[in-house]
Formats: C-alpha cells, sequence, structure tokens
C-alpha cells in the first residue's frame, strides 16, 4: 500500500522503521533524523511529500519528497538537496519495493528532480521502465564526493602522500606553532547542547570568503535551523562532532561532522580568512583525518564536490546523477519548456561573457 504523508505526527510514527532501511545503505544522510531537519528548516509543513510504502504494515520503501518551485514551477524534489547540495537517495528493501515506488512517483503528475542519486544504484534503469509512456526521464551527470578508505595506520598513511604535501602541510605548522601553541579540539554531544559552539562555527564560517558573499550559514535562518535541529536529533546517539583548530587560544577553523557506520562525515568546515596563509581549513582536515585513523574508523567522507584542493588526501570519489521526470501532462511539459528555456538562456549569457 502506498501512502503520502504530509504530517508530523505521520512521520514520527515510522522513524524506527525509516532507520531501519537507513541502515542498510550506510549513510547518515538516509537516516530520520537528516530528513526531518531538512523538512522542519526548508519546508511548509503542507509542502511535504513523502511517498511511503506499507507491507503488513512494515515500511518497505520511502521516497522522501518535497514541492518546492523552480523556474516558476511546482515540482517535486528530494527534501534538503535543492539547499544543502549534498547526495541523497530512496530508500527500499528489495529491487520488487523500489519498483513500485518509483511507479507511484511516476503516478504524482509532476516534474521530479532526483539529484545527487548513487549513480551505480538501480533507480535509473528501473525509473525508465516504469515511467515509459507516462513521461520524460533525463539523467544528468553530477558532482563527485571525493573518500578515502582507512586500511592502514595514520604513519603509514601520511608517508604516502607526495613529498611536497608533507613538506607543505609541516611548513604551515610550524609557522602557526611560531604564533603559539595550536591545539585541536574535538567538541562532545554533552558539550554540543550549548549552541554558543554552533555560534562560534558560524562565526568562524562567516569571516571567510563566504561571509563576503553573504552565503555564510550566519546568514542564512533556514540553514542555522537545520543545524540546530540536526545536533538536537543526533545527540541521543552521540554522532555529531564539532571539531576546531586554535592558535594560542583563537579558534581560527571549524569542521562540523558526523561519525556514523565506522567512518566520518564532514558535513562544513570554514576558516578565519585572517589566518589563510596558515591553511588552517587543510590543517584541520589533517587533525580530523588523523583522528579517525587513530580511532579505528573504516572510512573519511569528504561530501560536498571532488574540488583540487582535496586531492591532497585522496583521488577517490563516489559518482553520482541527478535524474529529472517531465510527465506527459501540461504541467509537465510547461515545465519542460520552462527548464529548456531556463538552460538556454544560462548557456548563452555564459558564452557572451566569454
Amino acid at each position: 500500500m502506498i501512502k503520502v504523508i504530509n504530517d508530523m505526527d505521520s512521520l514520527n510514527k515510522i522513524r524506527t522503521m525509516w532507520n531501519k532501511l537507513a541502515a542498510s545503505f550506510n549513510s547518515p544522510l538516509l537516516t530520520y533524523e537528516w530528513f526531518l531537519s531538512c523538512a522542519q528548516a526548508f519546508y511548509r509543513i503542507e509542502d511535504l511529500h513523502i511517498i511511503v510504502l506499507f507491507n503488513d504494515n512494515h515500511v518497505t520503501a520511502i521516497a522522501p519528497l518535497a514541492f518546492n518551485t523552480i523556474n516558476g514551477t511546482r515540482c517535486l524534489e528530494l527534501l534538503g538537496t535543492f539547499t544543502l547540495h549534498e547526495p541523497s537517495g530512496l530508500l527500499y528493501d528489495s529491487p520488487d519495493s523500489l519498483r513500485i515506488l518509483l511507479d507511484a512517483i511516476s503516478n504524482q503528475n509532476y516534474p521530479c528532480n532526483l539529484s545527487r542519486l548513487p549513480y551505480e544504484s538501480d533507480i535509473y534503469s528501473n525509473f525508465k521502465k516504469v515511467s515509459a509512456f507516462k513521461g520524460i526521464l533525463f539523467s544528468i551527470p553530477g558532482s563527485r564526493t571525493p573518500y578515502l578508505d582507512i586500511s592502514t595506520d595514520w604513519d603509514r598513511y601520511f608517508n604516502s602522500l607526495s613529498s611536497r604535501r608533507r613538506y607543505d602541510y609541516r611548513k604551515s605548522r610550524r609557522m602557526l606553532e611560531e604564533l603559539g601553541p595550536v591545539d585541536f579540539k574535538m567538541i562532545n554531544s554533552d558539550d554540543i547542547k550549548n549552541e554558543k559552539w554552533l555560534n562560534l562555527a558560524f562565526d568562524i564560517e562567516a569571516s571567510g570568503w563566504k561571509g563576503g558573499k553573504g552565503s555564510a550559514i550566519k546568514f542564512n535562518s533556514s540553514l542555522i535551523s537545520f543545524f540546530k535541529i540536526f545536533t538536537k536529533l543526533t545527540q541521543k546517539n552521540d554522532s555529531f562532532r564539532m571539531c576546531f583548530l586554535q592558535c594560542n587560544e583563537q579558534f581560527i577553523a571549524m569542521l562540523i561532522g558526523i561519525e556514523f557506520y565506522n567512518k566520518f562525515w564532514v558535513i562544513k568546515i570554514g576558516y578565519n580568512d585572517d589566518w589563510a596563509k596558515y591553511s588552517p581549513g587543510i590543517q584541520l582536515i589533517f587533525e580530523t583525518i588523523k583522528w579517525s585513523f587513530e580511532r579505528n574508523l573504516h572510512g573519511y567522507e569528504f561530501l560536498g564536490s571532488n574540488e583540487d584542493w582535496i586531492r591532497i588526501w585522496t583521488h577517490d570519489s563516489h559518482e553520482y546523477t541527478t535524474l529529472v521526470y517531465y510527465p506527459y501532462s501540461i504541467r509537465g511539459m510547461a515545465s519542460l519548456t520552462k527548464d529548456t528555456m531556463h538552460f538556454l538562456y544560462r548557456k548563452l549569457s555564459s558564452l557572451q561573457k566569454g
């Protein structure tokens, strides 16, 4: 049986079953806590459109969707992807459950944007089958996310990095230590209850280039809400991590992460621009990777996108795709026309600037 959930009471009732499904995907970005934080921070209650497949009162598949207006058209999207731009996905316990779920999505008669799905999943091939004769489905390559498998000890890993990378790191650390003691601080869940740590992290991020552009968390009330909600929801399982780099007792870099499924996941990183020449962000990444090795975790997930500076530590990355579906309806074809015109306009503008 397919049910569409658009109220918090019904959503809360499936919390345990949701996380049971999420456990098989080994990602904190598919947990109930992540999507609930997105739902409460970024959407109105009436915009929730979470499609749930039940089998004998057990949840066997979930499409965590909500309505958003993009390019003037109301469409469905995976919760939080438009704002956070992080990998996402559908939850299901079997190929049959996935097909039924995708069929339900294709029957909603709304354009649908499924952003940053794992490329190797069976979602695209199954969606293509169930949506045949119902609409048009596009698969668009998405940005990759870097990751580091941990299979040795810290010293061996560090020595495997290029001599240039090791020299740059040691030089920056020596320069920093000349100004005073350098400390790595990780805040545990009990201390995170005090919002001063989140506010400190937001202040540090806002002191960098994002603050100058007005894109820092500090200037976005919905992002502030997301992190505060998610912090509270993850305190119970002691998975939320807040990391800081200090020099001479001054906080100069911050990192918000999650320790989940025996991996460390980087959600947000920022540093004080006044200290940029000492590479505080890179030094803090080194500290958290070293901590992950010493804690015997199995991996380190950078999330975000596959930027050049991350290749200091790894060349491995996960591949993603975005599926965009337009049903054969007035609404669907109007959305396809608007999106096509928007795409062409952006292409033309970039050519003119070039």
